[in-house]
């Protein structure tokens, strides 16, 4: 089946030059957890590569595509440019290549395309990496599932929710890691109540959404905000009783946006879990005294290494800046890759990098990976 597209109002985006990958990383206020979808099937990028900016991409937003074929409308007395694409060329791309667009114009694309999801023609128009409750929205965006061997069970790290998961076999939620605020009846339940190291309640304001460690410039107990790598500590854990280590990433923190971007922060945290009380206590925490330097709006790690006793840390974007006119990250970040000794306030290692980007770090052990 084929389906066209018209009408995409790109004089915008060529005006300012900007590219809509850009804006889905981030604006000037950090990353976006709402983007904009312009096309049926995925978003525009314009001047992908950034050496041609009078050519795009329609993204294939998750689906398979083929048989496509592209029409430039003209101006007035103008040339139609329309061309068949390869399918090879379609999965280079990830999406449609558009060549030969008008500049500072509204221009007009035409396109035609089969499309498959999971080996099936799809009619619905209802896939992509969406954010959103709508069917086939990114609702989740899971980005880590660590094994329980206690009770044979996975925890998940879900951004789009902030909040951290334990699900069993049984596929039944045991508990709910993040801010009570918003969630429906049936899941309340399930949502764990901050402790301090003597097992007493903490109050947290705004449905549990502000507590101490947000309102607080000295730190305290606080929630993960779309975060990364929630991964279970096995050697400090045991039945009923979870330690994890969690990049707490930081945007959107207490479900607000602050009132100058240089005023967000990541931490690394460690938490622990008591399962039949439904308590969650903050362990140890890093990184808010870093501020917005050290802040990363996206991926990064916090994981425990067995073999020192210590917290290998790394926050990906650091640093990053935005052109709030353009509304696209300007220069490098600078990752920082930090390791701490348990339980210590301060780091033993930085390594900080420049120039330089990379979605995760990690170390590994060269005898282990080459001996087999």
């Amino acid at each position: 089946m084929k389906r066209t597209l018209s009408s995409f109002a790109l004089a915008a985006a060529l005006l300012g030059g900007l590219s809509t990958a850009a804006l889905a990383i981030g604006g000037p206020s950090g990353a976006h957890i709402d983007y904009g979808i312009p096309g049926k099937i995925g978003e525009v990028v314009v001047n992908p590569y950034d050496i041609a900016p009078l050519t795009a991409v329609i993204k294939n937003g998750g689906y398979t595509l083929s048989n496509a074929k592209v029409t430039i409308v003209p101006k007035p007395d103008g040339q139609t440019i329309s061309y068949k694409v390869a399918d090879k060329h379609l999965r280079t791309h990830g999406g449609i290549p558009v060549f030969g667009l008008y500049p500072d114009y509204q221009n007009t694309v035409e396109v035609e395309y089969d499309k498959i999801y999971k080996g099936q023609m799809d009619l619905s128009e209802k896939w992509g990496d969406i954010v959103g409750s709508g069917p086939g929205r990114n609702w989740a965006h899971v980005n880590s599932v660590d094994y329980d061997p206690s009770d044979d069970s996975i925890i998940i790290s879900s951004r789009h929710q902030d909040a951290v998961i334990k699900i069993g076999r049984d596929k039944k939620v045991k508990w709910i890691m993040g801010a009570h605020k918003g969630w429906k009846d049936q899941f309340k339940g399930y949502l764990l109540q901050p402790v301090d190291k003597d097992g007493k309640k903490i109050v947290c304001e705004d449905e549990y959404s502000k507590c101490p460690g947000y309102e607080s410039e000295k730190g305290g107990f606080d929630w993960q905000w779309t975060q990364h790598t929630a991964f279970r500590i096995d050697s400090k854990s045991k039945k009923g009783v979870v330690y994890l280590t969690v990049f707490d990433n930081g945007d959107t923190r207490g479900m607000e946006q602050p009132a100058m971007a240089g005023m967000k922060y990541s931490r690394a945290v460690v938490y622990k879990i008591d399962e039949k009380a439904k308590t969650v206590e903050q362990v140890w925490e890093y990184g808010k005294q870093r501020g917005s330097e050290w802040y990363s709006s996206v991926t990064s790690l916090a994981q425990y290494q067995d073999d020192l006793d210590s917290v290998m840390v790394y926050s990906a974007v650091a640093g990053m800046q935005f052109d709030i006119a353009k509304g696209r990250p300007v220069g490098v970040p600078s990752p920082h890759i930090n390791e701490f000794e348990w339980g210590a306030k301060e780091p033993s290692i930085e390594i900080k990098m420049t120039n330089a980007m990379g979605y995760q770090a990690f170390p590994f052990s060269v005898e282990k990976a080459f001996e087999k």
